[in-house]
């Protein structure tokens, strides 16, 4: 099975759109977005996230962007992994309103992603 059949079928992702449970939905996708961001096994569904090349993998980003809406963090690393800057940044400015909690300290917190965002780090550079 595909990876990115995985991901858009998982029952949860569907589920997750219309979650009203505010305290499950944003662990479950706060989990789910760890296991896309570091699985090995999904190295090549991140890359066609990163692409964007085909309208089944920006098919892919909208579902995925629909569930992960219920994380903010989630959500920003989601657009950051498919390279969608414009939008990413439209979220930071976002950020400032939010209410800072524990949960969104721990969430943020920048050695969690650190290496999945390497490739990030090094283009802004250039």
């Amino acid at each position: 099975m595909k990876p990115s059949f995985s991901f858009t079928h998982f029952p949860s992702i569907g589920i997750l759109i219309k979650e009203v449970d505010l305290e499950f939905a944003p662990l479950m996708v706060q989990n789910l977005n760890l296991i896309l961001l570091t699985a090995p096994e999904l190295e090549k569904l991140r890359r066609e996230l990163m692409a964007m090349a085909s309208p089944e993998s920006f098919s892919l980003f909208v579902e995925l962007y629909k569930s992960w809406c219920h994380s903010p963090v989630a959500t920003l690393a989601l657009c950051l992994l498919a390279q969608v800057y414009d939008h990413a940044c439209q979220l930071l400015d976002k950020f400032a309103w939010l209410e800072v909690t524990v949960e969104l300290l721990v969430e943020v917190r920048p050695q969690k992603y650190s290496s999945v965002f390497c490739p990030l780090s090094l283009e802004y550079i250039r």
